[in-house]
């Protein structure tokens, strides 16, 4: 797979997990959240990030092959670590309103 595709499935899965972590974040910040909306959405917030990691490791290697800069696998990473950061807090605040 090229790059330019690996990046284009990429943005497809980032737009699904941010249009899902949006709906979790609305949810959470109501008074009485939806357990079920939350349950649901999380599973789906879960798979579409398992994705992204697969998506993000063969654009990563696919980058180290074609000799990209330094600075260039840096910003790489950088964007795919913004994902799991949104991904741990969301977790975490799912957690949070079970407890």
């Amino acid at each position: 797979m090229s790059l330019a595709i690996s990046k284009r499935k990429r943005a497809t899965a980032s737009s699904s997990f941010t249009r899902t972590a949006n709906v979790l974040k609305e949810d959470l910040n109501k008074v009485e959240p939806d357990k079920s909306v939350l349950d649901d959405k999380f599973i789906k917030l879960q798979t579409v990030n398992t994705e992204l990691k697969g998506y993000d490791s063969v654009i990563l290697d696919l980058m180290i092959a074609a000799e990209v800069t330094d600075d260039d696998l840096n910003n790489e990473v950088i964007s795919c670590e913004e994902y799991l950061d949104e991904f741990i807090s969301l977790s975490r605040r799912i957690k949070e309103k079970d407890g």
